[in-house]
C-alpha cells in the first residue's frame, strides 16, 4: 500500500492504519438464509461473528463483548448498516486513525513510532482527511475542502481517547483482563 503526500511517496502496510490495509473479504455460504451471488458493502469486525453465532444458536452470552450481531448483514434484510457509527484505528495504543462513512482522518500527532503518511521525526502534522469512496489509496488529502467532516471525526477521536484510551492514557471505558481462578479443561464425555 502506498500513499503520495506533499509529493512523496508514503508506503504503508498490512497493520498501519491505513483503510485498506485493514479490509479482508468475508464470504457466507448458506443455501436458503444467505442471498445467493449478493454483496454487501457494509463494514464490520471478527468481532462481531461470535455475538452473530450465539444469536443464531440462540444462546446469551454471559458477559460484555465488543462485537454486535450483524445478522442483517448476513441475510441481506431490513436495514444493512454497519453497527458501527465509526472505526479507530491504532498502532499498538495510539489512536491515529478515524473511519466513519467513506471518511477517514489520520489525526495530528506529535509523536508516533510508526505512521503511514507523517515522516519520522516531524512535530507540525495537519489532520489528513480522505474520502475512502473517491481515494481508497489515501493519495489525496481533501481536510482543506471539507473542515465541518474533520470537526467530526476529531470529535469521534477525542470520544475514543476518553473511552478505550490512547498511548499512555487509559480510557475510562477500558475493562480489565477477565481470568478464571484454577480453569480445568472441558472435555466432551466419551462417545458411547
Amino acid at each position: 500500500m502506498e500513499s503520495i503526500l506533499n509529493g512523496k511517496v508514503v508506503v504503508g502496510a498490512k497493520g498501519h492504519p491505513i483503510d485498506t490495509g485493514n479490509h479482508v473479504p468475508f464470504i457466507a455460504n448458506w443455501p436458503g438464509t444467505v442471498p445467493a451471488a449478493t454483496t454487501c458493502a457494509q463494514l464490520c469486525t471478527t468481532m462481531d461473528l461470535l455475538p452473530t453465532f450465539a444469536q443464531l444458536a440462540g444462546a446469551k452470552l454471559s458477559h460484555r463483548i465488543d462485537g454486535h450481531e450483524i445478522d442483517n448483514l448476513l441475510y441481506g434484510t431490513g436495514e444493512q448498516r454497519s453497527p458501527y457509527r465509526a472505526f479507530y484505528y491504532y498502532h499498538t495504543k495510539q489512536l491515529q486513525a478515524v473511519r466513519s462513512g467513506p471518511s477517514s482522518l489520520f489525526v495530528p500527532l506529535e509523536t508516533f513510532s510508526r505512521h503511514p503518511h507523517f515522516p519520522r521525526g516531524s512535530k507540525d502534522n495537519p489532520p489528513l482527511l480522505f474520502n475512502l469512496i473517491e481515494d481508497v489509496s489515501c493519495r489525496r488529502n481533501v481536510a482543506p475542502h471539507h473542515p465541518e467532516i474533520v470537526a467530526s471525526l476529531t470529535a469521534l477521536a477525542g470520544k475514543a481517547r476518553a473511552a478505550p484510551g490512547d498511548r499512555g492514557k487509559p480510557g475510562k471505558g477500558q475493562r480489565t483482563i477477565g481470568r478464571i481462578k484454577n480453569p480445568t479443561p472441558r472435555l466432551l464425555p466419551p462417545s458411547p
